[in-house]
Formats: structure tokens, C-alpha cells, sequence
């Protein structure tokens, strides 16, 4: 089963495409189109940059390592009394 993290960045990732594709799926319920619905030529290029930086950000989320929690690492009730190597691999 994949993790949140990874479904999360695919969602992300379509939504970006999406947006790079058709820019009035951010600009419509921004209410940023004129009274046709049409999308200004200047708020259509800052609607695709924005959909670029979501597929980037999307992508990496979905193809980022999978890391393993250290086990002697701190958190909460379990203070930090001597230092820790974090795992590797």
C-alpha cells in the first residue's frame, strides 16, 4: 500500500499537469477570469507557473527515498541523554 506522503505528491503532481494544461482549473475558483470566464493572458502565466512548481513538487514527493526512522532518537517522554548515529540504510 503506498504511503500518504507518496499519494499526496501524485495527487499533486495530476493537479500541476492539470493546471499547466487548462490554468482556469486555478484561475476559475480564484475567481481571477474576466466576465466571459476567460483567463487573462498574465494571470494564465502565473497560473501555469505555479502548476509547474506543483508537478515538480508533486514528482519529488512521489520519488523521494524511503527513510527509516532512527532508533535512538529523542521524542516525546524519551529525553536525549547520549548521542545517536542515525541509520543509513
Amino acid at each position: 500500500m503506498p504511503s500518504l506522503p507518496r499519494v499526496l505528491g501524485a495527487l499533486t503532481a495530476a493537479y500541476g499537469a492539470g493546471v499547466l494544461v487548462r490554468p482556469a482549473l486555478l484561475a476559475g475558483p480564484c475567481e481571477l477570469t474576466d466576465e466571459r470566464g476567460a483567463t487573462p493572458a498574465g494571470i494564465a502565466s502565473l497560473a501555469r507557473a505555479v502548476g509547474a512548481r506543483d508537478l515538480v513538487s508533486g514528482i519529488a514527493m512521489v520519488t523521494a527515498p524511503r527513510v527509516r526512522p532512527c532508533a535512538g532518537r529523542s521524542g516525546p517522554g524519551r529525553p536525549a541523554t547520549r548521542r545517536t548515529r542515525c541509520c543509513s540504510g
